[in-house]
């Protein structure tokens, strides 16, 4: 075989490989549909694509994957994948595996192993997982209970609209745990989370228009309004972490 020909040869494996590359690559979207296939329909084809992506590197599709292997019951061969994701910054990925431990859904309950998984995500701004971790501190699960830290993390989603974390800050102003006493600051702060259809935001508005807590004088008219509004939000409430 002459140079020109091997080198014929070694331009077209590349060429070859850079095409079998490309075609592995999945858009965010291509990998949200197939999320659903996975873990609604059990899809094989769609957990082969997912694979395929993820044995390349691609985080999203690690993530994904690990996911779509829990709710097949694969849980430690889910949790590898999680855990690829998280190691290249995936907060999502590291959420995941936090909420898996905290819960103890598919996995024994360890809140060592949810604060482990969380406090990263947490720090980066992830509010979902600042929200858990607030959680953890405010009812000292596993670590001692300490409200100014949970009200720190409260912050963190509250700052994004997020509405439980919203409302929790919210309760923190009202009973001055981890911050200055401020029914001012509380009933803002439940007043957003009330627009954002959280129910038990919205309940507390109503007690205090009925009883006049926070500032508020007695009002029967906006207490009823409220009252109302429990069940439409009820009916379409808002998304949880």
């Amino acid at each position: 075989m002459s140079f020109i020909t091997a080198m014929a040869f070694i331009v077209m494996a590349v060429v070859v490989w850079r095409w079998q590359h490309h075609e592995a690559l999945l858009s965010a979207n291509d990998i949200e549909e197939l999320q659903v296939r996975a873990i609604a329909g059990r899809d094989s084809e769609a957990v082969k694509r997912l694979s395929s992506a993820a044995e390349d590197g691609q985080m999203m599709a690690q993530r994904v994957l690990g996911l779509a292997l829990i709710q097949q019951n694969k849980v430690a061969e889910g949790i590898q994948w999680l855990k690829q994701a998280s190691a290249q910054g995936d907060n999502a990925a590291r959420f995941a595996l936090g909420k898996l431990y905290f819960q103890g859904s598919s996995v024994p309950q360890d809140y060592h192993q949810a604060f482990t998984w969380l406090k990263p995500a947490a720090e980066e701004k992830y509010a979902p997982a600042a929200y858990y971790l607030g959680v953890i501190y405010k009812n000292g699960y596993g670590i001692p209970v300490d409200a100014a830290e949970a009200a720190k993390w409260f912050k963190v989603g509250a700052d994004q609209k997020q509405p439980v974390s919203l409302f929790m800050l919210a309760n923190a102003y009202r009973d001055g745990e981890g911050v200055p006493q401020s029914d001012r600051d509380a009933l803002s702060l439940y007043k957003q989370a009330a627009e954002l259809e959280l129910p038990e935001a919205i309940q507390t508005l109503a007690l205090a228009y009925q009883n006049g807590e926070m500032g508020l004088s007695r009002d029967k008219a906006a207490y009823q309004e409220q009252v109302y509004e429990i069940g439409h939000s009820l009916k379409h409430p808002a998304l949880r972490p």
